[in-house]
């Protein structure tokens, strides 16, 4: 059976701190390989690290300090001791040694944030919108939710504590109540949105190789949850992209005018591509539109919709390319030549 070593948590925390040597990061690594699971452990301590180094959320973790408070209580706890005739010294290794067991308890704390999981424990209430229109969710907070078809959001029963969190499978657009003491995260796979008060849309579909998140006002930022410093600033008016598979993120101008259409209805085509607007009926009422002819794909249109429904749409756009409609199931063929 493999003897499972204990790490020199000491160590560790002088190497979060880059107060190690190289001699020292040797050992370490030596410890680290040891074992495949240990590596695992240790990249979250080294996550949550950085991330409890540059959040404002958090509380700036500084190891010094940490260490002198943790002295300053055990040198009082010996006088209290000595008083009474129980006395015993204690060596200045074993009194680093705590403060670095108690720097990453602190850590580990922050492995909550960054995974979503609730220490609190609250009882966690769940929204699912199986209709094809979307649905409104309002939380404990006054923070509204709009949710897209086939989506899932969980959040708890109360929001009492110093974090506002949530987790969304699939999309919705977000109206975050203002409370700069308490900020407000969105989780979902491999990305977490943070804000206090402002309104974006999120797409995190699971089957999707990426999520987006567009603002519609005020400040957002991204993070991808593999890596704590890795994160973007978000504005008003930009788009932000994680890449799940390579945890790469990116912003942008937000070009699509018609990405909330799936929660107003309302959809603005100003000679777009003919395979633009199918996506964007497609992506407003959960449709299976495809087009048929090649010709078909070179052309575009030019029109405006307010709550109209997509067999409605769909009849324009027929009578406009002259086009055949031809139902399949759930897929709806548009074919023809056009003009």
């Amino acid at each position: 059976m493999k003897e499972n070593i204990q790490p020199d948590w000491d160590l560790a925390a002088k190497y979060f701190a880059g107060e190690t040597s190289r001699a020292e990061e040797a050992v370490l690594k030596d410890w680290l390989q040891g074992d495949p699971s240990r590596e695992e452990e240790f990249r979250k301590l080294s996550d949550s690290w950085t991330f409890a180094m540059q959040q404002e959320a958090l509380h700036k973790l500084d190891e010094d300090k940490a260490w002198l408070r943790l002295k300053s209580k055990i040198t009082e706890a010996e006088k209290a001791k000595k008083t009474a005739g129980i006395y015993r010294v204690l060596s200045p290794a074993l009194f680093k040694t705590a403060a670095a067991i108690t720097i990453l308890f602190v850590l580990a704390a922050t492995i909550y944030f960054l995974s979503g999981i609730h220490s609190s424990h609250e009882h966690m209430l769940a929204a699912t919108n199986e209709l094809n229109q979307p649905s409104m969710v309002k939380l404990p907070d006054g923070s509204i939710v709009t949710l897209n078809t086939g989506s899932k959001l969980e959040y708890p029963a109360s929001m009492n504590g110093s974090l506002r969190e949530v987790r969304l499978e699939g999309e919705a657009f977000f109206e975050v109540k203002h409370d700069p003491s308490r900020p407000f995260l969105v989780h979902s796979e491999h990305a977490i949105i943070r804000v206090v008060g402002t309104a974006f849309n999120v797409a995190a579909y699971r089957n999707s190789p990426e999520v987006k998140v567009m603002v519609e006002s005020g400040k957002v930022e991204l993070f991808s949850d593999e890596s704590a410093g890795n994160k973007i600033l978000l504005e008003k008016g930009t788009v932000g992209t994680l890449m799940r598979n390579s945890r790469t993120l990116f912003k942008e101008e937000n070009k699509d005018v018609n990405y909330l259409s799936w929660k107003t209805r309302v959809m603005h085509f100003d000679r777009t591509p003919l395979p633009e607007v199918v996506n964007v009926l497609n992506r407003s009422y959960h449709t299976q539109i495809e087009l048929k002819s090649d010709e078909l794909k070179t052309m575009s249109y030019t029109g405006t919709y307010t709550d109209e429904s997509v067999d409605t749409i769909i009849d324009v756009l027929a009578k406009t390319f002259r086009l055949e409609i031809a139902r399949a199931g759930e897929k709806i063929e548009l074919s023809g030549k056009g003009h």
